[in-house]
């Protein structure tokens, strides 16, 4: 038997894997404070403005800027909350005495949106303050517990005959939109008193939503065992993995055919860490693709190395 390893994710080749252990807060006090004053001049300032630019005028004007806030800051509940990671599960500790508890081996999508990294497994949601989290060298150590397991499915899934998709996250989510937005602005509303304030708020945010869906969905990639398929404008095309080119930028990666328009993969795709080392080694071994690879992960100075191991006979 000869094994060969593909390795990706930066140049640290130690096997041996960090310990974890790291317990951050949600968000800092200032978050609620910030919230309860902007919700104050909602609805203080809201009859003021509603003279000036009348109820439409006013309820457009608090509704994009409660998107705006809900697009760069975390909900305010999150100041009551507490994250704490160790070997083997990730634990949110809040409000109060609620605790959410997600094994390691249970997570099934990883998301990165935003300030948060997303968790998710057996109808349990779990989103780890990103930042804080990438400003220790325990980010990797965290990744590793994760992806090599997923990206092996995700390999036997396509080379099954299984189709992976991976689309975008709702940006801003629905929870922080409520916070920020839909309550400041339903509240500006009824301070103006008038019933077209509310009626055009809601229709706004209607729409924006459909909008959001609508993008969502035009962002979608399709993995097979045949290639990827990506949206170039309006038309989709498929790109076979013997043709497909990878580079990391950083948004994520660029993915192009050799002789064609380059796309660019956002890291925003939900399970996209899980699916870019096998984008990348499929890209690489094509079109003579083993059935059957098992990543692992190695961790070393911060950084993270996703290995794929391939057994084949000499």
């Amino acid at each position: 038997m000869r094994r060969h390893q593909w390795k990706g994710g930066g140049g640290m080749r130690t096997s041996v894997e960090r310990s974890l252990w790291l317990t951050v807060p949600g968000a800092r006090a200032w978050l609620a404070l910030g919230w309860l004053l902007w919700l104050g001049l909602a609805l203080l300032f809201a009859p003021r403005v509603g003279v000036m630019l009348g109820p439409g005028g006013a309820a457009i004007g608090f509704l994009a800027a409660g998107w705006a806030f809900a697009r760069a800051l975390p909900p305010p509940v999150e100041c009551f909350r507490r994250y704490h990671l160790d070997d083997d599960e990730v634990t949110a500790i809040g409000p109060g005495a609620k605790v959410r508890r997600l094994a390691w081996d249970r997570v099934e999508t990883v998301t990165q949106r935003g300030g948060v990294l997303g968790l998710a497994g057996d109808g349990i949601r779990i989103a780890v303050p990103f930042r804080r989290l990438a400003e220790t060298s325990l980010w990797s150590a965290a990744l590793a517990r994760v992806v090599p397991e997923l990206a092996t499915d995700v390999w036997d899934r396509l080379e099954d005959g299984e189709e992976v998709r991976l689309a975008p996250v709702l940006d801003p989510a629905w929870t922080t939109l409520t916070w920020w937005a839909w309550g400041p602005t339903a509240v500006a509303s009824v301070a103006i008193g008038g019933a077209s304030a509310l009626g055009i708020a809601a229709v706004l945010a209607l729409a924006e939503r459909v909008v959001v869906f609508a993008l969502a969905h035009a962002r979608r990639i399709r993995l097979d065992r045949a290639g990827i398929a990506i949206r170039d404008g309006r038309r989709g095309r498929v790109i076979p993995w013997s043709r497909v080119e990878v580079a990391r930028v950083e948004q994520g990666i660029r993915v192009a055919d050799r002789d064609g328009a380059a796309t660019v993969i956002r890291a925003g795709l939900r399970n996209f860490w899980i699916a870019l080392p096998v984008i990348e080694l499929r890209a690489t071994l094509a079109p003579h693709c083993p059935s059957r690879v098992t990543f692992r992960a190695r961790c070393a100075d911060g950084g993270l190395a996703v290995v794929g191991e391939v057994d084949t006979v000499a």
